[in-house]
C-alpha cells in the first residue's frame, strides 16, 4: 500500500475542504454549544442508569468548551498527523479515553456514548462524510480502500440502500472525537476494513498522509515466488501461483503484521490468482514488437493513451493505485513479470 505525500496539490484540496466546511461553521458551533449547555448543571444527566456527579459533569463541560474554542479558531480542521497525539494528550487532561465512552442520557433521552454525541454535533456524517468529502475524494483519484486496495470505498446505507463513501478515522473517533472532521484524519476505506480495524493502541495502521518530504511512500506490497511464471507454463497449474503480502522495509514489519491480522490481506489476494494468471499470459503475448507497434499506432492518434496501462490491465503509475481495486498487487507483480 502507498501513502500520499502532503504537497502543494494536497494542501490545495485540504484548503477546499476547509472552505466547504466553513460554510457550515455557524451551524456546527451552535450544535457544539447546545451540547455543552446540556452539561451546565441544569439538566438531568445519567450514566449507566445513575445520576452523574458534579465532577464528571464539569469535566464534560470543560472538554466540550475546549473543543468549541479549537474548532472556532480553525486549529482542528487542517491539523497535520504529527500533531495528533500531542493534541490528544491535551484533551486527555479533560476527559480520558474511557470516559469518552460513557453512555450518557440527557433529560431522559436514549443513552449515547459521549464521543458519539460529539461527532454528531460536529456534523461528521451528514456534512463531512455525505456532502463535502466525496467530490474531493474523486478529485484526488481515491476510489479504493487505502488499507487493503482490494475493494471500492462505496457502501450502501442500511435500510435506505443509499450509496455513500465509506470513511475511516485513522485516529479512532472513540478516542479522538475532536479530529472527527479533520481532513488528514479521514481515510477512504472499504466496509470490510472499517469494521475490522481496531481502536486498540497495540495495533498500527497505515497513515495515508505523509508529512516527511523524504520518507518513502511505498510501504506495503505484494510478490509471487520467483520462477512462478515458468512453473505455471509447464503445466498451466495455478497452484504454482501464491501471493505474499510484504513490508517494503524491515522497520515496517509490525505495520504489515497488524494489517494481515486485522484485514486478512493474503487470504483476500490469494482468491484473485486468476488475475495474475491473466497477467502472465499478457506478459507472454505483449512482447516488445507488439508493444512497440501499439505505442506507434495509438501514440500517433492519441498521445495520451497509456500503453503500459493497457498491457498491465490497470493503472501503471505508482501514484494511481487508489483508482482501481487490486492495482497495487498488479503493479508489484507486473514488475516481477517484466510487464512494467
Amino acid at each position: 500500500m502507498r501513502k500520499i505525500r502532503i504537497d502543494a496539490d494536497v494542501e490545495s484540496i485540504a484548503g477546499e475542504f476547509q472552505l466547504e466546511l466553513d460554510k457550515h461553521k455557524a451551524k456546527i458551533l451552535q450544535a457544539i454549544d447546545d451540547l455543552m449547555g446540556k452539561f451546565d448543571g441544569k439538566h438531568t444527566l445519567t450514566k449507566r442508569g445513575a445520576a452523574m456527579d458534579a465532577v464528571d459533569v464539569k469535566k464534560c463541560y470543560d472538554y466540550i468548551d475546549k473543543l468549541k474554542k479549537d474548532y472556532d479558531n480553525g486549529t482542528l480542521t487542517l491539523m497535520k498527523p504529527n500533531d495528533f497525539d500531542k493534541t490528544h494528550q491535551v484533551y486527555n487532561g479533560y476527559l480520558k479515553d474511557k470516559e469518552l465512552k460513557w453512555s450518557v442520557s440527557i433529560d431522559g433521552d436514549k443513552a449515547t456514548p459521549l464521543h458519539k454525541r460529539l461527532t454528531g454535533a460536529m456534523g461528521y456524517q451528514e456534512i463531512v462524510r455525505d456532502e463535502i468529502y466525496p467530490p474531493l475524494m474523486r478529485k484526488m483519484g481515491i476510489k479504493v480502500c487505502v488499507y487493503c486496495n482490494a475493494n471500492y470505498t462505496v457502501s450502501a446505507e442500511k435500510g435506505s440502500g443509499r450509496g455513500y463513501f465509506e470513511l475511516d478515522h485513522w485516529k479512532p473517533e472513540s478516542k479522538y472525537p475532536f479530529l472527527c472532521t479533520s481532513f488528514y484524519n479521514l481515510q477512504p476505506c472499504c466496509p470490510h476494513c472499517n469494521k475490522r480495524k481496531s481502536a486498540s493502541n497495540k495495533f498500527e495502521f497505515l497513515k495515508l498522509y505523509e508529512e516527511d518530504q523524504n520518507a518513502p511512500l511505498d510501504v506495503l506490497g505484494f510478490q509471487i515466488p520467483k520462477g512462478s511464471m515458468v512453473r505455471y507454463f509447464n503445466n498451466l497449474d495455478t497452484s504454482h501461483i501464491k501471493v505474499t503480502f510484504k513490508a517494503t522495509d524491515a522497520s515496517l514489519e509490525k505495520l504489515r503484521n497488524d494489517a494481515e491480522q486485522k484485514f486478512g490481506i493474503e487470504g483476500i489476494y490469494n482468491e484473485h490468482i486468476d488475475v495474475i494468471e491473466e497477467m502472465m499470459w499478457r506478459a507472454k503475448f505483449y512482447d516488445n514488437v507488439i508493444v512497440g507497434s501499439m505505442t506507434w499506432f495509438y501514440g500517433k492518434r492519441n498521445p495520451v493513451v497509456d500503453v503500459a496501462r493497457f498491457k498491465l490491465g490497470t493503472y501503471a503509475g505508482e501514484d494511481e493505485i487508489h483508482k482501481r481495486p487490486l492495482t497495487k498487487m498488479m503493479q508489484d507483480v507486473g514488475k516481477q513479470l517484466g510487464i512494467i
